[in-house]
């Protein structure tokens, strides 16, 4: 699809706490905004051969719309309080592990789980942005993976990862999609913050107080074959360092795109066979072996090495 082919305008049908932002997103790339008219979920092209070829066509000649997206992230917020608003929940921005995994989960889903449980005290997922916000039902958004660097700066992860055996590099989707919706709930933490709406004190202490947010999009490195999208970080992260001057915003943030190193990506396929073999199972949130002969602590330690050894690609 070439910029400029827009095939319908108009509002996305879509409510809650982002209703609007994707067709601001939309209008600035120059998609076809006609699913959005529908009510149909934002995909930012479709398929990967759609979204390379409008990563391919460089940055659009207007800034994206960082500024317009916040502000009007908020008069969502505003409109539902106005509309007898309810309590956001208490679950929002936890620091905690979720770390309950179906025997059926697979891909980026049983990596996420993996992560949470193998890793330290300063990994978790699944960290709500937005339930409670308004009325509608956001339970589901959510940040993959967050990782604590310091004290005051932390990672929000997009996980992108379908197994080996998926004939897929990445999830269900592309670079770019996952890219705009990290930074959506990216913005919606900003105004969290600055509307004080993250509840003091308990496990959301860490994320109230925070300084700096890295937004990284990680997979492994064929995830970004054929996209052309350097400049993405680079006219996202103008636009949010000048809503955070505009908005005297608390907290810095930025958009990167990283690769799980290939040494990871060898290991945790031979972790998938064992655990498809079942000879390594995942079982009430904890990872136990059903074979003598594999040395559980052993892969329990090379993951705790290598997973967090992502780098970005884009560098």
């Amino acid at each position: 699809m070439q910029r400029g082919q827009k095939k319908n305008g108009g509002e996305s049908m879509c409510g809650g706490t982002l209703a609007g932002v994707d067709q601001l997103f939309y209008d600035w790339l120059e998609l076809d905004t006609g699913r959005l008219v529908k009510g149909i979920s934002a995909d930012y092209g479709n398929t990967p051969a759609v979204a390379r070829e409008i990563c391919r066509q460089g940055p659009p000649e207007k800034s994206p719309p960082i500024t317009e997206a916040f502000q009007a992230i908020q008069g969502n917020l505003d409109g539902a309080l106005k509309a007898g608003g309810r309590p956001p929940t208490e679950s929002n921005y936890r620091w905690e592990k979720q770390l309950n995994m179906q025997a059926h989960n697979s891909g980026e889903k049983r990596l996420e789980k993996l992560a949470a449980c193998i890793l330290g005290d300063d990994w978790v997922n699944q960290v709500p942005v937005c339930s409670g916000f308004t009325w509608a039902r956001e339970g589901g958004r959510a940040i993959d993976l967050a990782r604590k660097v310091s004290e005051s700066e932390c990672q929000f992860i997009e996980l992108k990862y379908a197994g080996q055996n998926s004939g897929r590099a990445g999830g269900a989707d592309h670079p770019l999609y996952a890219a705009m919706e990290l930074l959506q709930y990216g913005l919606v933490f900003l105004m969290a913050r600055k509307r004080s709406l993250i509840k003091a004190g308990g496990t959301r202490m860490y994320l109230n107080n925070v300084e700096k947010i890295q937004l990284v999009v990680l997979a492994p490195k064929e995830f970004y074959d054929g996209f052309e999208m350097q400049w993405l970080p680079r006219v996202v992260n103008g636009g949010l360092a000048e809503l955070r001057k505009q908005e005297e915003l608390p907290v810095e943030m930025s958009l990167r795109f990283d690769v799980l190193s290939e040494e990871f990506i060898s290991f945790y396929h031979q972790l998938e066979d064992l655990m498809d073999d079942l000879r390594i199972v995942y079982e009430n949130a904890n990872i136990k072996s059903n074979d003598p002969g594999v040395d559980l602590a052993q892969s329990q330690t090379n993951f705790r090495r290598l997973f967090p050894e992502y780098k970005n690609h884009f560098s």
